[in-house]
């Protein structure tokens, strides 16, 4: 869906479930996957702060990524669990998994490799190591 203008940009085997919502300046990585009713919205800061979701990264059900407060930045092989929530500007490194339920406030980082639980919640500009 576009958003001033923009549209999302998608990897040609990337997978967008029907009911998922891309909007905006969103850049989905090959092999990579938005499953269904999940909502990434690339429309933070007046459309000029998007959304880069890296290869093989899955963004399951229900899950809801924003770039609202600054762009957002997901790396290769990140899960992002069902029905988790990532804020604008954060950043998620390389094979880091958010875990079901979990809430990333905005601009935290989560480390190459970490875990943040289930239900956790990741403070706003934290670092997970």
């Amino acid at each position: 869906m576009a958003h001033k203008g923009t549209l999302p940009t998608v990897a040609a085997d990337a997978f967008v479930a029907p009911n998922a919502s891309l909007v905006g300046k969103v850049d989905l990585g090959a092999g990579a996957g938005v499953w269904y009713g999940a909502v990434v919205r690339g429309d933070g800061n007046g459309g000029k702060a998007g959304v880069t979701i890296g290869a093989n990264a899955s963004i399951q059900e229900r899950a809801v990524v924003t770039s609202e407060g600054g762009a957002t930045s997901i790396g290769d092989n990140v899960v992002v669990g069902v029905g988790a929530q990532v804020a604008g500007g954060c950043t998620l490194h390389a094979n880091s998994l958010v875990g079901v339920g979990a809430v990333v406030g905005a601009g935290a980082v989560v480390e190459a490799g970490s875990v943040v639980a289930a239900g956790a919640v990741v403070g706003e500009k934290l670092t997970v190591p």
